[in-house]
């Protein structure tokens, strides 16, 4: 009997690598087929504070790679040559930057492919549009700011 297991154990031993492989793969295959993206509200969520976090940086690039192209359009208008990034690096987007990162946002609004986010302390309002899959700020809407409570 003990000679049995002994010649069992010696033939399957070499096979547990592969065994150990094989049941890693059908793991990690398993959590990626059942593993949730994020939700559009969250996305948006994600742009709304990325925007944010850019216009106090100053940082033209990543403020302009935010926006809709219509929006860059708006930002530079017809008087400059200026590339996007630099009209927004120097100039900004008419809020101040910190102003944009640090203040509470509500969840986005989401409706089809148009997402709003409100920061009603600052009197703010962020109209995302999702193009390809990708949200993008496509307006910035100045409001009165709601009362300090």
């Amino acid at each position: 009997m003990n000679g049995r297991v002994a010649t069992l154990i010696d033939r399957t031993w070499p096979w547990l690598p592969v065994g150990l492989v094989v049941l890693a793969a059908i793991v990690l295959v398993g959590s990626y087929a059942n593993a949730k993206g994020p939700t559009a509200v969250e996305q948006a969520q994600d742009v709304a504070e990325d925007f944010g976090a850019a216009a106090a940086a100053s940082d033209g690039e990543a403020l302009c790679d935010a926006m809709t192209p219509a929006f860059r359009k708006r930002l530079v208008g017809g008087i400059t040559k200026l590339p996007c990034s630099e009209v927004a690096r120097n100039f900004g987007v008419g809020v101040p930057g910190a102003q944009l990162r640090d203040a509470p946002r509500q969840l986005p609004k989401v409706a089809g492919q148009v997402a709003v986010v409100d920061q009603p302390t600052i009197g703010v309002r962020l109209v995302l549009l999702r193009r390809e899959g990708t949200w993008r700020v496509e307006r910035l809407v100045r409001r009165p700011a709601a009362p300090a409570a």
